[in-house]
């Protein structure tokens, strides 16, 4: 079952809090996204069920120099310990923490809706037009955790995700969303360059610490919500208010 690092948060705290500078930085890797409902992307796990770390994060956004806006996820630190807490407007969407799960996928393909440059129209179930863009790259997932039990589903019945392909299917937007995984061939091996790509991949649990050190600088640039973000339901209260 995937493991939660929550329990981490005080070691975590102190090890933002103590490091020395000049901290080496890792190659960047994009964020798996489907845009729109009714699109899907086919990947190759690279994390299996039982090394999905999650923890609690601030989903904000943030504005470059330039005024163009921007994802911008902070781990929350903690009740009383967390300066994106401290420091930010409950109006601003994002604000409260939500609990996120982390997985490394290696991207194949993109089915999307619309028409686009490198993009190929195709004839699929039942005769929809979609259009596929071969991606072939290495993505990043971050998802809340009320999207994990169809994973966790997929990989009690077939003991593994990292040995066949899955569809990702979105489904609703909003509160509403849902995705969907479906697996898309027999087991088979995987192919040695994915393998080797799983051993060069950063490790999760180094960028959770290494998210406690981002959020211990604090927000940064936020851009407000003119409310704060309504929700179907009573969020979980946070573990660390237990702690």
């Amino acid at each position: 079952m995937p493991k939660g690092v929550s329990e981490l948060n005080q070691q975590l705290v102190e090890w933002a809090q103590n490091r020395e500078s000049g901290f080496e930085k890792k190659a960047f890797y994009k964020n798996w996204y489907i845009k729109n409902p009714g699109e899907f992307s086919v990947v190759r796990f690279l994390t299996d069920i039982d090394d999905i770390p999650w923890q609690w994060f601030h989903r904000l956004s943030g504005l470059t120099s330039t005024g163009i806006k921007f994802p911008d996820t902070r781990m929350c630190l903690g009740k009383g310990k967390c300066p994106v807490c401290a420091e930010v407007s409950p109006e601003v969407i994002g604000a409260k923490p939500s609990r996120m799960f982390m997985a490394w996928v290696y991207e194949r393909r993109h089915f999307h809706l619309a028409a686009a440059d490198g993009r190929e129209a195709v004839k699929m179930y039942g005769n929809k037009t979609f259009y596929k863009e071969e991606v072939n790259d290495v993505r990043f997932l971050q998802l809340p955790t009320g999207h994990l039990s169809s994973i966790v589903v997929r990989a009690d019945h077939d003991g593994s995700l990292l040995d066949r392909d899955y569809e990702i299917i979105k489904q609703g937007a909003g509160v509403n969303t849902k995705y969907i995984l479906e697996a898309t061939k027999d087991p088979g091996v995987m192919e040695p360059a994915l393998k080797q790509l799983m051993k060069d991949l950063p490790d999760l649990e180094t960028m959770v610490r290494e998210q406690a050190e981002k959020s211990a600088r604090g927000p940064g640039v936020m851009t407000p919500s003119p409310a704060p973000v309504k929700r179907s339901a009573p969020q979980p209260s946070p573990v660390w208010e237990n702690t």
